[in-house]
């Protein structure tokens, strides 16, 4: 799950070493900027150090505390990263950001009744972010619903340039917002709360909340129930040309039984904790044995075991394609090609092996010339069986040309920029136009129902 809201963004582009001869609480927010050029370049050791030096000169600076928080966080020093966002958090306790810092660390090291209460605590406020658009005046208004005990549609790359404002409120189980925390000029609302395996309680206040704000929802979480991994393997399971291979969630104490009782016969399989993503705690196993340390192993978590289908080309090379479903279009976003079964397009050799690049970019500039007819007809179908207004999917293709799906859900992440494939770039740039054309078609059904002008 990513960590919310916990982006910043300096606005240098050089990274300097803090000039003498400033106040100590100067010369510290210095050091701060210094950290953040540090940590946003992916040198978290030396932003650390940066704010390390700020913090001696002036300990109370909050945004050092916080942004040290961020950084000892992304090097693992978890503990040290909520303790480091505690101490801004007792120096100012309204402080958003330093509360949303010590609930993510304390859902993460466990703790989940108190990261809800500092969730709570800024749900409470209303409007968490503000997004206004660079292009004067807005379109029209969104209303985006997030919830930092769930998973979400990473939005960051998707608003981003957009022709609209935006705001985030905070979906929180057994929490029951105010339906006028938005602002009365919001003209659609896009629910990003994206997955069931956090539990259906968040799933349960983002529906009321989305029935209560009277306007066109996008993303609808009443549609969000259907789309865990086990559900969406029964409803594409008959799909003509499609290959959709059967998947079960299972508690970890029951497969170890069903292993031991020899009622789990059916191997190779994908195991994988539920609520993770890009391959993390998924394994391929092919043994009894190995099912079961996974299982002992994962404690009382929730799991997916899934068969496996061999994909691999008669190169003997695996092709990972993902498209976008942004209403009623298909929009290729990329091609990963590995050398194993679990492929993703960052560990690939792609930015190194020229013909990849050609190969994806050949993909992006003509998804029907590798999909043909046929597999293009089945990406349709799975398409409208979903019903997603955005949502992604997974795919490969078999030798027989049928669609083999891995995963389709709202919870896929497309990039903005991607140095070394900057050919991606209109691609990427189409998905976030078709985006944007689906919210103002939504906001123009709004606001002429509501007998206001269309947006020009």
């Amino acid at each position: 799950m990513s960590q919310p809201f916990a982006d910043f963004s300096p606005n240098v582009s050089t990274i300097s070493t803090p000039s003498l001869g400033l106040s100590p609480q100067d010369e510290a927010a210095a050091w701060s900027k210094r950290g953040n050029l540090l940590q946003k370049a992916g040198d978290f050791d030396r932003a650390i150090e940066a704010y390390d030096r700020g913090l001696a000169l002036f300990p109370s600076h909050i945004n050092c505390l916080c942004n040290k928080a961020q950084a000892l966080e992304q090097v693992g020093r978890r503990l040290e990263a909520l303790a480091s966002a505690q101490i801004a958090l007792r120096l100012e306790p309204d402080h958003q950001e330093a509360l949303l810092l010590c609930g993510t660390f304390e859902l993460r090291l466990g703790n989940p009744e108190a990261a809800h209460a500092c969730f709570l605590a800024v749900a409470e406020k209303g409007v968490v972010r503000n997004y206004p658009t660079a292009q004067k005046p807005a379109r029209f208004r969104i209303l985006m619903l997030f919830s930092p005990e769930a998973g979400n549609t990473p939005y960051e790359g998707l608003i981003n340039g957009g022709c609209f404002d935006s705001e985030v409120i905070m979906v929180l189980r057994g929490y029951r917002n105010d339906p006028d925390v938005r602002s009365p000029r919001v003209d659609v609302v896009v629910n990003l709360v994206s997955e069931t395996d956090f539990g259906l309680d968040v799933i349960a206040s983002a529906i009321d909340l989305a029935d209560s704000l009277g306007r066109p929802v996008v993303n609808h979480p009443r549609l969000i129930l259907a789309t865990d991994r086990e559900s969406i393997s029964r409803r594409l399971a008959h799909v003509p040309d499609t290959v959709m291979p059967a998947t079960i969630r299972i508690d970890a104490e029951d497969l170890c039984r069903r292993v031991r009782d020899g009622a789990i016969r059916s191997l190779p399989v994908i195991v994988r904790h539920a609520t993770t993503h890009g391959g993390e705690m998924m394994e391929l196993v092919d043994k009894r044995e190995a099912l079961l340390n996974f299982a002992e192993e994962a404690g009382q978590r929730m799991l997916y075991l899934t068969d496996y289908v061999d994909y691999s080309s008669a190169d003997g090379l695996f092709r990972k394609y993902r498209f976008l479903f942004v209403g009623q279009e298909i929009l290729p976003y990329h091609l990963a090609i590995g050398d194993g079964w679990k492929v993703h397009h960052a560990s690939t050799r792609m930015g190194d092996v020229e013909w990849m690049r050609t190969e994806e970019q050949a993909f992006l500039a003509d998804p029907a010339g590798v999909f043909g007819a046929q597999g293009m007809a089945a990406l349709e179908t799975i398409r409208r069986q979903i019903g997603l207004d955005y949502c992604g999917i997974d795919c490969a293709l078999d030798a027989e040309g049928r669609v083999v799906v891995f995963e389709v859900n709202a919870s896929m992440l497309i990039h903005s920029d991607n140095p070394g494939f900057e050919y991606k770039t209109p691609y990427v740039m189409a998905i976030k136009a078709a985006f944007e054309r689906l919210l103002e078609g939504r906001a123009n059904e709004y606001r002429v129902s509501m007998g206001r002008p269309a947006t020009a």
